[in-house]
């Protein structure tokens, strides 16, 4: 999936990393703020209930918190790809290193510690 807040350029120590993370942060806002309009169509039309809207609504809140925090990681742990798998179970890679290095868990916390553990010399 071609996700537009992962476009992110390579932090050259000149603030372009705090930028590429306001830009994520803006697209996951955006994408917030559009599934949460579609919801509201969707009940205003009569295709979902009260209930089913309040949930899907719940459901993309807890997906955009996911999603900064993932975006919150990457900016601190540069050259580190996340992502989230099957089941919400939380990723990060840190591509074309030697031997490879993934680490995962359950929580962004947990992620990012399991992160810091496998950067250690």
């Amino acid at each position: 999936m071609n996700d537009p807040a992962r476009q992110q350029p390579p932090d050259d120590g000149s603030g372009t990393r705090g930028e590429a993370l306001e830009r994520a942060l803006s697209a996951h806002r955006e994408a917030l703020t559009a599934k949460v309009g579609f919801i509201e169509a969707e009940r205003a039309a009569g295709h979902l209930t009260p209930v089913q809207a309040s949930e899907q609504a719940h459901a993309a809140r807890a997906a955009y918190d996911r999603n900064c925090a993932l975006a919150e990681i990457e900016a601190d742990f540069p050259g580190w790809e996340t992502w989230c798998g099957v089941g919400g179970v939380l990723y990060a890679r840190r591509p074309r290193s030697s031997p490879p290095k993934v680490v995962r868990a359950p929580s962004a916390q947990a992620l990012r510690e399991a992160i810091d553990r496998k950067s250690r010399p």
